[in-house]
């Protein structure tokens, strides 16, 4: 068996069903710490410093920072994920859910680091999920995004879902309506912007993103024992994934033979290659910003 290479060990808490079943109130808890790796620490309302651990309510207005190789994740009632990284700082300022309604808000303020949110419920909603920046305002609807903040730059990919709409501090506005495109903000001033822009995401933006939210080796998660290979070996999972005996799949009947049209009976506008070409030449617009493709 492969060797575990990360202890961030996600775990399904018990107590989130109970939680899903009753509304959550600003003043009260608004979920859960559904992972956890050390140096993660949070401030309450009353002003009390904790060390996060795994199962831990989170409170609405805490203040969750991370340290150097720090990990959380928070499972909210709506089913909304949160999982922010190392050397981060972020605060639930607003939380209202009606489970029986599927209504009501969620806004967090996201000071700096790296952080993915998975949507639940309440980002189904127009305006439902807010996450605010040094840099602007990002609203995801139904969907997951990857933001990095650093100071007075930012980045937004984009990952699933319906929209990300960006709204910046000057009030211009941005929105991302598919999948796999990143916005870039670059301040400069108190609100003015160096650069504002949406572009494809590239590798790079995903290396970054998952090499800043995984775990690394060594890491445990809290716990006082790390897993092995042993202790897998002898847990309650093999019989569930492992251990079960291969089923016996028939294969299906062979497909009937098809032949192709001849080349010359093709209409020429269907193999023309200049349809195949989608991407727009780069124009001098650009060369500012891409000094690189000009």
């Amino acid at each position: 068996m492969t060797k575990f290479k990360s202890a961030f060990t996600f775990a399904f808490v018990c107590g989130v069903f109970s939680l899903l079943a009753t509304p959550s109130f600003a003043g009260s808890h608004v979920g859960v710490a559904a992972a956890v790796n050390k140096q993660a620490k949070s401030t309450l309302p009353s002003g009390r410093v904790r060390t996060v651990v795994l199962g831990n309510r989170v409170i609405f207005k805490e203040r969750i920072n991370t340290a150097g190789t720090g990990l959380v994740q928070i499972l909210f009632t709506d089913g909304s994920t949160v999982t922010v990284g190392a050397n981060a700082s972020l605060v639930i300022d607003q939380y209202v859910y009606n489970p029986a309604k599927g209504t009501g808000k969620l806004a967090i303020s996201f000071g700096k680091g790296v952080m993915r949110f998975v949507g639940g419920k309440l980002s189904k909603n127009k305006g439902g999920v807010t996450i605010r920046t040094t840099v602007g305002t990002a609203g995801i609807r139904g969907g997951m995004a990857n933001i990095a903040i650093t100071g007075g730059t930012g980045i937004f990919s984009f990952l699933f879902g319906q929209d990300l709409t960006f709204v910046g501090l000057d009030g211009q506005r941005r929105r991302i309506y598919q999948a796999g495109y990143t916005l870039l903000a670059e301040r400069q001033g108190r609100t003015g912007y160096a650069r504002l822009v949406i572009r494809r995401t590239k590798r790079g933006d995903t290396e970054f993103f998952q090499t800043r939210l995984a775990g690394k080796f060594g890491q445990r998660g809290g716990a006082r024992r790390g897993p092995t290979n042993g202790g897998v070996g002898n847990g309650p999972f093999p019989p569930h994934n492992s251990k079960v005996p291969i089923p016996q799949i028939f294969p299906k009947t062979n497909p009937q033979t098809v032949e192709a049209t001849p080349l010359d009976q093709i209409e020429d506008d269907l193999i023309d290659m200049s349809n195949a070409f989608d991407d727009p030449p780069v124009t001098s617009s650009f060369c500012s910003i891409y000094p690189s493709s000009c």
